[in-house]
């Protein structure tokens, strides 16, 4: 992965407002008109959109809120996938809270336990919201749509009141602030309670009336997106290109890849899903010896990590099943059509 982050020219002119406003943090002029513009690609008001300073705060931000509304806290727990970024799991345990991870479906979404009424859901790698919508039974759901800027776009029209929505803006996603997160309600009374705990708790004071933390962005990450969000367009019109490459590429082999991708949203991820773990293994030792780097994105499900080992587990068989046979492959914004072609060579070689 090689982000694409605004260039000098590209940012000069924000760097100049704030230098001008003389505000560099606490909800300043670029902030603002960062939540203003991102409202208008949501199809949300600003009141139910705010920034917050990484996705992981903010995962752990909405939790922490919606367990307030939890009267029997001690025994409340939520749903998540174990074939998710460790940032998700890290949220929750950083709220105190309890979890349980659930396997995934053929289309890597999570299987709800249905023993529970709160959940997060993960989009993976830049999907979209599920259109097999979760059961009713959730009162609380948290969607983890850290990739997934592109396939959001007007999702204030499809957002239900029981959902906070969690859109990362790390150099490596799709709108790059450097860090950051946007965070997404149309529960205003949730919303409000966002706003007041990313800002010490206070509501129209200096009074922490709220439990909360120091999570706000600085007119510096204001200015990065900003600049990012100019660039959108042509950032996507490239994204696609490779898109199409890397498409191809896995239909001449045969295989498959993150469901993102096929369904033609801008991601950051071509994750190829091999037809056995002997062939992913060929894999990496051919990619090995020509120097192509790849990655286990998500390496082999959160449950197997040391860190998480208090979060108890449903059956995870997909889960165990992707995280063997899948291999993230070179994708990024810089990437020409000599170096698909490198890989397609190396690849079918190897079958």
């Amino acid at each position: 992965m090689r982000p694409r982050l605004p260039t000098y020219e590209e940012l000069a002119p924000y760097i100049k407002a704030i230098d001008k406003n003389g505000f560099y943090t606490n909800f300043g002029p670029l902030n603002e008109e960062l939540i203003s513009r991102l409202s208008i690609y949501f199809n949300v008001s600003t009141r139910n959109l705010h920034t917050v300073s990484n996705a992981t705060q903010g995962i752990n931000g909405a939790v922490q809120i919606l367990n307030n509304f939890e009267q029997d806290r001690e025994n409340a727990f939520w749903d998540l996938p174990s074939w998710t970024f460790a940032a998700t799991p890290a949220a929750l345990l950083q709220a105190n809270a309890k979890g349980q991870f659930c396997d995934v479906d053929t289309e890597w979404r999570v299987t709800p336990s249905f023993n529970t009424d709160k959940i997060i859901d993960v989009l993976p790698f830049g999907d979209a919201i599920r259109n097999n919508l979760l059961p009713t039974s959730y009162k609380y759901k948290i969607i983890d749509g850290a990739a997934s800027f592109d396939a959001l776009k007007n999702i204030g029209d499809n957002l239900d009141s029981n959902t906070i929505l969690i859109i990362s803006m790390h150099a490596t996603k799709l709108l790059a602030g450097g860090e950051g997160a946007i965070v997404i309600t149309k529960n205003n009374d949730w919303s409000d309670k966002f706003h007041s705990w990313s800002n010490f708790g206070f509501t129209n004071s200096r009074n922490s009336v709220n439990r909360g933390t120091n999570a706000k962005i600085s007119e510096y990450t204001a200015a990065v997106t900003l600049a990012s969000l100019d660039q959108w367009e042509s950032t996507k019109a490239k994204i696609m290109e490779n898109s199409n490459l890397a498409i191809e590429i896995t239909k001449d082999l045969k295989l498959t890849t993150n469901p993102s991708l096929q369904a033609g949203f801008a991601t950051p991820y071509w994750i190829l899903e091999c037809e056995s773990i002997n062939q992913k293994k060929k894999f990496i030792s051919g990619l090995k010896s020509e120097n192509v780097q790849f990655r286990d994105w998500w390496e082999s499900g959160c449950h197997n990590m040391e860190g998480f080992a208090t979060i108890r587990r449903n059956n995870l068989d997909i889960t165990e099943l992707l995280a063997s046979k899948t291999i993230g492959l070179p994708f990024h914004y810089y990437m020409e059509e000599k170096d698909f072609s490198l890989i397609h060579s190396l690849l079918r070689s190897l079958i």
